[in-house]
């Protein structure tokens, strides 16, 4: 072929930092650049003349070399995608993109191939484990079931997770490039907006504690939104990313929790006994109207307090053991003798007991208390006390009273009946028509039961 590179450009292609050769039509080397050589273990004057069987396995050099007969043959560029090339020297095997042109004569003939190659072995590996985070983040993404998106300063949506497209009625990959105007209900499409410039002009995160997203004629559909922003290598806002949780069936729920514990603080109210509830930390979650009148402060400053807010040391001491005992055990605490003393009242006897609650699944979730003041009673119970003995001295006297009563009488009933035995032993016999000894045994028998 007679082709003697010069020296210049020998050296512009040693400045090439991709592979570099030339190749007859015998597919041997007639020039190559320092980045080739070295890739061959060799140097640039050593390589001319030699041949792709020399550097590759049989089944790679044949490839090659029907890739350089079909550039000569057809005599058009080809551009050989990125693959693997088993490397000369039993080196690590690369990924390499290459690029084959004919080189031609003066005539315009076809004398060979000129190849250049760049290795991307490391553009592969980073493009793959790109692809692999993209892959994790979509899967991560379409795991959420909250709602994600990614949006562009112009409001386009670039990325969405598929609870957002499925509420949409639409795949992930048919939201991207929509603009946020065409998604959602248009009365809040300007209050979005501004919310999304403001993100954008101060960087700062943006909360949505509770927006309506239904549309017109349909149910309330309320989400809870996080706003952040998207920010490029330089740090500048290109964008921003949102999360959205339906909170929907949470607020319903949330809504009848709070109308059953009004409820549920309507009947406390209405028991005239003390009646509060307390978590397993000791505060105070629930108190009824008759607690904190007792206590003379309002129900709002009972809750979130423990007992030592309202009570002296010792009694909060043998509260809390109480409370411990409720709590530890599962069981039941009576105390029949518990003795406080209330501002402007005095003491105050109460009667308590103390319950666990329990959850769904019998753990104990914290306490109920039910107290009455029994101070009335006591006192009540003490006066019928005195009383009961007053009568017993009473009736003790009484009695007394009647034995001496009983024994003075006796002596003159027991003279009655003797004189009127007399009369009837003596006289008997004189009385008339028997009415007179009638009467003498009427004094008799009455004489007898008096006695």
């Amino acid at each position: 072929m007679g082709f003697i590179p010069s020296r210049l450009l020998q050296s512009v292609l040693d400045s090439v930092p991709h592979w570099i050769w030339v190749k007859d039509l015998d597919h041997r080397v007639v020039l190559i650049n320092e980045a080739m050589a070295n890739e061959w273990q060799t140097t640039t004057t050593e390589a001319v003349g030699s041949h792709a069987r020399d550097f590759y396995d049989p089944r790679m050099a044949d490839m090659l070399l029907a890739e350089d007969d079909e550039v000569c043959r057809e005599g058009k560029r080809k551009d050989v995608p990125a693959r693997r090339l088993d490397r000369y020297g039993g080196r690590k095997a690369c990924i390499v993109r290459a690029i084959k042109l004919p080189l031609r004569d003066e005539s315009g003939s076809v004398v060979g191939v000129v190849g250049v190659a760049v290795d991307i072995t490391d553009l592969a590996t980073a493009q793959q484990a790109l692809e692999a985070s993209q892959q994790m983040l979509r899967t991560v993404f379409d795991t959420v079931p909250h709602w994600i998106w990614v949006k562009d300063r112009q409001h386009r949506i670039v990325m969405a997770n598929h609870a957002l497209a499925q509420y949409w009625g639409m795949s992930p990959e048919e939201v991207v490039g929509r603009r946020l105007q065409d998604m959602i209900n248009p009365a809040l499409v300007d209050e979005v907006i501004e919310e999304d410039e403001r993100l954008y002009a101060t960087g700062e995160r943006i909360d949505v504690p509770e927006r309506d997203v239904r549309g017109p004629g349909h149910p309330p559909h309320l989400i809870r939104t996080t706003k952040l922003p998207l920010r490029g290598p330089d740090g500048s806002i290109e964008g921003l990313v949102a999360v959205a949780e339906d909170i929907t069936s949470r607020k319903k729920a949330e809504d009848a929790l709070k109308a059953s514990r009004r409820m549920l603080q309507a009947v406390f109210d209405t028991v005239p006994q003390w009646l509060w509830v307390k978590d397993i930390n000791g505060h105070y979650t629930m108190a009824n109207r008759s607690y904190a009148q007792a206590l003379a402060v309002p129900v709002g400053q009972i809750i979130g307090h423990k007992s030592e807010q309202f009570f002296s040391p010792a009694a909060t001491a043998r509260f809390n053991a109480m409370d411990e005992k409720v709590l530890t055990t599962g069981q039941a605490v009576k105390a029949d003798d518990v003795v406080l003393t209330m501002g402007g009242r005095g003491e105050v006897a109460l009667q308590a007991i103390k319950l666990p609650l329990l959850d769904d699944q019998g753990r104990i979730q914290g306490l109920l208390g039910i107290a009455e003041d029994i101070t009335e009673l006591k006192r009540a119970t003490a006066q019928r006390e005195s009383y009961a003995r007053l009568l017993e001295q009473q009736n003790k006297e009484l009695s007394e009273l009647a034995a001496v009563a009983s024994h003075d009488l006796q002596e003159p009933l027991r003279k009655v009946r003797a004189f009127s035995q007399l009369l009837v032993r003596d006289y008997g016999e004189r009385l008339s028509g028997g009415e007179g000894r009638g009467y003498l045994d009427y004094i008799q028998d009455a004489s007898v039961v008096l006695m």
